[in-house]
């Protein structure tokens, strides 16, 4: 009776094992697709907007003068409203 217990045991044991160890691949391979799809999107989103910037400079109503003087102005209006930001969350925070 000793030896079946035992026997039953052991094969008890070694099935827990295996279904250990094909929960632990089953999870490793969620990650690794996880990881893929997200490397995925960044590069679907990368290259979409690359398309798209690419697309407005060539299909542009205005000459490529005139549109890099209008960027030129928006990327120094984006950037001085950023810095002023900047400036004011340092004067909240060294005044809190």
């Amino acid at each position: 009776m000793w030896t079946t217990l035992m026997k039953t045991g052991i094969c008890v044991l070694a099935i827990k094992q295996i279904a250990d160890t094909v929960k632990d691949a089953q999870q490793q391979d969620q990650r690794a697709r996880r990881r893929y799809r997200n490397r995925n999107l960044v590069l679907g989103t990368a290259s979409g907007a690359a398309a798209g910037a690419a697309a407005g400079l060539l299909l542009a109503p205005r000459p490529g003068r005139e549109s890099r003087k209008i960027w030129r102005s928006r990327v120094a209006a984006s950037l001085s409203a950023a810095k002023q930001s900047v400036c004011k969350k340092e004067e909240d925070t060294a005044g809190a």
